[in-house]
C-alpha cells in the first residue's frame, strides 16, 4: 500500500509538471505509473474477493441454521431413490445464493463453493442434510450447464407433470440430481466399482422412478457427456422392459427446457 501510494503521488506530480511544461516522463517513471496503476487495481480485486468470499461465508451459515430447524438430526441413508430433493428444497437453494450464482455459474461453482462448505461438517450429501424425499423423477444433466438453467427448467417440468395429474403443489415433486443426491464427500463410493454399483444405476432401476427428465441446453450438452449417455441406456431399457410387461407407469425420457417437455410440443 506504501509503494501503491508514493507511485501515485509520483504519477500526479510527474504528470501535472509535464502539463505546465515541465519535462517529460522518463522509461522509468512510466513504469512507476504503471507499476502503481496495476498494483492499486490488484489491491482492489483482493478486497472485493475477500469481501465476497465473507459474505458468503455468512449466508452459508444462517442458511445451515434454518436447514439444521428443518431437519435437525440429518443421517445417512441408503444411496439410490431414497436421497431426492423435492423441487421446493431446490427453490429454496438457488433463492439463498442466487446473487452468488447469477445466470452463468454452473453446478461445478455450485458443488465446490456451496454444496462442499455446506455438507461439511456431516460429511453427508445435501439431500441428506436438508431432508432426503424419495425420488419420482431423475435428472438427467450436464454441469456445464448454468445452474439458472437448470433451476428454470426443472421448476417448468415440475409444473407441467403439476398441471397433467392435477396436483395443486408443484414444488412437491421429487428429483434424484446427483450434485445434490450424492455425496460429494465420498464421490468413489457413488460411482461404485462397476456402473451396476453405481447410484445413478440404483436410482433410476429403484422402481420409484417415474421417469427421466433430460434438461437440455442449446448446444444439446447432456448428449456428450458419457454419464447422461449411459442413463439415456438405462431409460431406454427400462422403457422397452416395461412395454414388454405392459405396463405405463415409467414415462421414458423427457427432453426438458425452460419452456416445457418437448415431448408434449412445449
Amino acid at each position: 500500500l506504501l509503494l501503491m501510494g508514493m507511485c501515485g503521488v509520483r504519477s500526479v506530480i510527474l504528470l501535472t509538471g509535464a502539463g505546465a511544461g515541465g519535462a517529460q516522463l522518463t522509461a522509468l517513471e512510466m513504469l512507476q505509473v504503471i507499476f502503481g496503476l496495476l498494483f492499486a487495481i490488484l489491491i482492489h480485486l483482493l478486497n472485493h474477493h475477500r469481501h465476497a468470499s465473507g459474505v458468503l461465508d455468512k449466508n452459508l451459515h444462517i442458511f445451515s441454521e434454518e436447514l439444521f430447524k428443518k431437519n435437525p438430526h440429518p443421517q445417512p441413508c441408503a444411496r439410490g431413490h431414497a436421497r431426492a430433493i423435492s423441487a421446493r428444497q431446490m427453490l429454496d437453494f438457488f433463492q439463498a445464493f442466487q446473487e452468488y450464482i447469477g445466470s452463468s455459474r454452473n453446478m461445478y461453482y455450485v458443488c465446490s463453493n456451496i454444496l462442499l462448505p455446506l455438507t461439511k461438517s456431516y460429511k453427508l450429501s445435501y439431500a441428506e442434510l436438508a431432508g432426503p424425499k424419495t425420488l419420482e423423477w431423475f435428472c438427467s444433466h450436464f454441469w456445464g450447464t448454468p445452474f439458472a438453467h437448470f433451476v428454470e427448467t426443472v421448476t417448468k417440468h415440475a409444473q407441467v407433470v403439476a398441471e397433467e395429474l392435477n396436483i395443486q403443489d408443484f414444488a412437491a415433486a421429487t428429483y434424484w440430481i446427483c450434485t445434490f443426491s450424492n455425496n460429494q464427500w465420498r464421490v468413489a463410493e457413488e460411482v461404485g466399482a462397476s456402473w451396476e454399483a453405481s447410484s445413478f444405476y440404483y436410482a433410476l432401476r429403484s422402481g420409484f422412478c417415474r421417469g427421466t427428465a433430460m434438461i437440455l441446453d442449446e448446444d444439446i450438452k447432456p448428449l456428450t457427456r458419457s454419464w447422461c449417455l449411459f442413463e439415456l441406456l438405462q431409460t431406454t431399457l427400462l422403457s422397452q422392459e416395461q412395454e414388454q410387461r405392459g405396463e405405463s407407469t415409467f414415462k421414458g425420457l423427457l427432453l426438458c427446457t425452460p419452456t416445457g417437455v418437448m415431448n408434449y410440443g412445449q
